[in-house]
């Protein structure tokens, strides 16, 4: 329609359309930006929905403890180093000994290489020590689930869909472009009175699995998502160069959601029934 503004395709080809009895939709126009933001902001809540963050968080651990589990022991490795290593240096002593009683003379190499070789030992000895006061496998088990965690993998997703739509190259952007597909087939722009913003009705999978959400946890995720890639822009453009500057934002994000939240506990997401009672569309 014009630039960076979304339109309406029929209103622009005067095409009808058959679920407004021929008529023509709406004219309403809408900012590239702020469609998208309500749009793709819908994702987060939909994979939160469908436990994507939790699957991909038990699958990640699962090959991460998998991978754990089949490394060589530290401590064994260590022992076997420091073992290796006692017997080069009593394999030069004896050629020193040796020498020493055919009445040659003492080799100044053999001598340099025993004491590498005793500041080797000495070395494994004090890392075998430390590698036996380490946490065992059960504690790395646990600390990996703390640290791979469904809401670190939502914290991961969230971000790399900010980066890809935000600065990705065209190639890189496809993958992300695919996943939005499988979810949203077409967005409607509708009037709405006054000069309050355009509504939108989002048409595809996307509506189905929103219907089975509570409207508090698809607004929350919502607005998690947009304030995280607020942040991200503003790391991006250097306004957070201090720690203190990367924590106000964040305290005001928290500060406005906890206010939010009493605002989403009676409100309703409007879901529109297709064929057979699924939803098919969802309003934003």
């Amino acid at each position: 329609m014009a630039k960076e503004r979304y339109g309406c395709f029929n209103h622009k080809n005067k095409l009808p359309i058959d679920g407004l009895d021929g008529a023509c939709c709406s004219n309403q126009k809408i900012l590239r930006k702020n469609l998208e933001d309500r749009v793709l902001s819908c994702l987060p809540p939909a994979f939160f929905g469908m436990r994507v963050f939790d699957d991909v968080a038990r699958q990640a651990r699962r090959n991460l403890a998998a991978s754990a589990k089949n490394e060589p022991d530290e401590c064994q490795r260590i022992f076997g180093e420091l073992k290796a290593a006692e017997q080069e240096q009593r394999e030069i002593i004896q050629q020193i000994s040796d020498s020493a009683a055919e009445g040659r003379p003492r080799l100044a190499a053999l001598d340099d290489m025993l004491d590498q070789l005793e500041e080797r030992r000495a070395g494994l000895e004090v890392r075998l020590k430390q590698a036996t006061a380490e946490e065992n496998f059960g504690q790395k088990i646990k600390k990996l689930k703390a640290e791979v965690s469904p809401e670190a993998v939502e914290l991961i997703i969230n971000s790399t869909f900010y980066y890809m739509r935000e600065h990705a190259d065209p190639e890189t952007k496809q993958p992300f472009i695919n996943i939005v597909r499988q979810f949203i087939q077409k967005v409607v722009i509708g009037k709405t009175p006054g000069h309050q913003p355009a509504s939108l009705e989002v048409h595809g999978r996307i509506a189905s699995i929103l219907a089975a959400m509570e409207a508090a946890t698809i607004m929350e995720k919502q607005f998690e998502a947009l304030q995280r890639h607020d942040y991200l822009e503003k790391l991006r453009a250097g306004e957070l160069d201090t720690e203190q500057k990367q924590k106000k934002p964040l305290d005001a994000y928290a500060e406005e959601l906890s206010v939010k939240r009493l605002e989403w506990q009676n409100i309703q997401v409007s879901v529109v029934a297709g064929v057979g009672f699924e939803p098919t569309t969802s309003r934003l």
